[in-house]
């Protein structure tokens, strides 16, 4: 008979993820040479590996993949359809991050970041939703939006959780979860499959808002009416198959442990449980308190209790808002712990020296530009405020500053009569001048209106500085002196929040500085 204990070191899969994982994208692909022109070029950097699984192609895609991205990992596939060619892509992958991508053009690789993003927050399973705001879709007909809506109720219904999209493949999870989803579906199913024993498994599920294109060329493989069977008659199977592995969050470590035989599953955990969340069907996770306690486990009955409270009634479950405190919580920790780090990253001494070419332009009269899109604009206006007002002292010469996105008509007329990328070097070039200073913002590091203001900046012999985030790109490497918030791509909220308290130091050293002055000389 099996040992009652399960958990050990083999089977513990998470210990702590990493704040700065490696990305694996799998791309399922039969015939769509054609298409994927249109996809790997606009995957974002910072992707670990991209593997291609080949379903048999004889179209040359696996030619013109190898063409576009050299680095490409190419899996042959093994059996047919779908479900078979991402799990053939699963065992191949070897990132921390699993991403599903579609080969035909439907769905955009630069929104990998959200998904990546969301992950990083808390979330195990990242699900694309094309009915969340922000999302949409294009290539869904009345009686398969028809047909989806139907099963994200019966979802609701069987399992519980609030879905609100369910036939979709552009989804994302932590690589260590593999084990828990137990996947075996071979077609166009294997998606709801994946949602459903997400859900039931426990897993911290988060939706992504996700826009659905049009495949570019080529006709799709789904076939509403029997692909349409398939998924219902999945439904209709996970409702009552009794699942051969559990899920247990010890803390920040996520354990599978398998039911055996006897159906009856002690672990060494501390403390009683602390939280339970029922996902559906009777099927329940919970959140264990790391100490020196034992809890046990009989799914068969579907009890589930701590030693402390055995033979008492553990049968009220949490309802799911305490369910999402918890998720909430989670993220807000992890949030504040990996913001903690990235800002530990940055080069202290850097910062130092900027605060000396910004105090140095003060004092000789130059002017502080200030750039940045979206986000950083908005980072970019509040330092404005904050380096002309903040650090101004009275009987001595102030900081001339000036942000780049302020003046709408001229930013816009520029755009509209030389083209976006020219809305900062075109305002550069009427008032920049030999000893100014630039301060481009830039999460990426490669939008082409920054690169063009530094590449003017340097003709204007003008002083550069960027606040940069992800692997610092191309603007790394122009700017005089970089504040670089080093995390992976797509981290855009981590990012710009480091920026706005990057910028609040600086302008407190400003402000020190003339408090400074203010001290009568001896």
């Amino acid at each position: 008979m099996p040992t009652r204990t399960q958990r050990n070191e083999g089977e513990r899969i998470l210990a702590h993820r990493p704040t700065q994982p490696s990305i694996s994208v799998i791309i399922p692909a039969l015939n769509e040479r054609d298409n994927l022109p249109h996809v790997l070029p606009k995957l974002p950097p910072g992707i670990k590996e991209v593997i291609l699984v080949d379903g048999a192609s004889t179209d040359g895609t696996i030619e013109m993949a190898q063409r576009i991205l050299p680095t490409i990992r190419v899996v042959h596939q093994t059996g047919r359809g779908k479900g078979d060619a991402l799990r053939c892509g699963f065992d191949a992958a070897t990132g921390d991050i699993i991403v599903m991508l579609d080969a035909d053009g439907s769905t955009d690789p630069n929104e990998i970041p959200r998904f990546v993003h969301v992950l990083l927050a808390g979330a195990d399973f990242a699900k694309g939703s094309r009915f969340l705001h922000g999302g949409g879709t294009i290539d869904m007909p009345f009686h398969r939006r028809w047909g989806n809506g139907g099963f994200v109720k019966l979802v609701r219904l069987f399992f519980g959780g609030k879905y609100t999209d369910l036939c979709y493949g552009y989804n994302a999870f932590w690589r260590d979860v593999l084990p828990a989803l137990e996947l075996d579906g071979q077609g166009f199913e294997i998606e709801t499959m994946m949602n459903i024993r997400a859900l039931r498994a426990g897993l911290k599920i988060m939706e992504v808002p996700s826009f659905e294109d049009r495949r570019v060329t080529g006709v799709g493989r789904l076939r509403t009416v029997p692909d349409g069977w398939r998924v219902l008659r999945t439904i209709w199977r996970e409702r009552s198959r009794q699942a051969s592995t559990i899920l247990i969050q010890d803390g920040r470590s996520v354990i599978p442990v398998g039911i055996p035989e006897d159906g009856v599953v002690a672990l060494d955990i501390a403390e009683p449980i602390v939280k339970e969340h029922v996902a559906g069907n009777g099927h329940r996770s919970f959140t264990i308190a790391p100490t020196n306690g034992h809890a046990i486990a009989d799914p068969s009955d579907g009890e589930w209790q701590s030693m402390a409270e055995m033979g008492t009634d553990s049968s009220d479950a949490s309802d799911s808002s305490d369910e999402m405190r918890a998720v909430w919580e989670s993220m807000t920790d992890s949030y504040r712990e990996r913001l903690h780090q990235v800002l530990a990253g940055v080069d202290s001494a850097a910062i130092t020296r900027v605060v000396d070419v910004i105090r140095a332009a003060r004092d000789r009269g130059a002017t502080v530009f200030l750039a940045g899109n979206g986000g950083s604009s908005a980072t970019a206006a509040h330092w404005t405020n904050d380096l002309g007002k903040a650090t101004k002292l009275s009987g001595r010469k102030p900081l001339r500053v000036m942000n780049l996105s302020d003046n709408v008509p001229w930013l816009t007329a520029l755009a509209n009569d030389e083209g976006y990328d020219r809305v900062f070097a075109g305002q550069l070039e009427n008032f920049a001048r030999p000893g100014d200073v630039l301060i481009v913002i830039s999460a990426s590091g490669n939008s082409p209106n920054v690169m063009q203001a530094l590449e003017m900046a340097a003709a204007s012999q003008m002083t550069t500085v960027g606040l940069l985030g992800f692997d610092g790109g191309m603007a790394h490497k122009l700017v005089t002196e970089a504040l670089w918030v080093e995390t992976e791509a797509g981290a855009y909220g981590l990012v710009e929040t480091a920026h706005a308290a990057l910028a609040d130091i600086i302008t407190a050293c400003l402000i020190a500085d003339r408090a400074r002055a203010e001290v009568p000389s001896a």
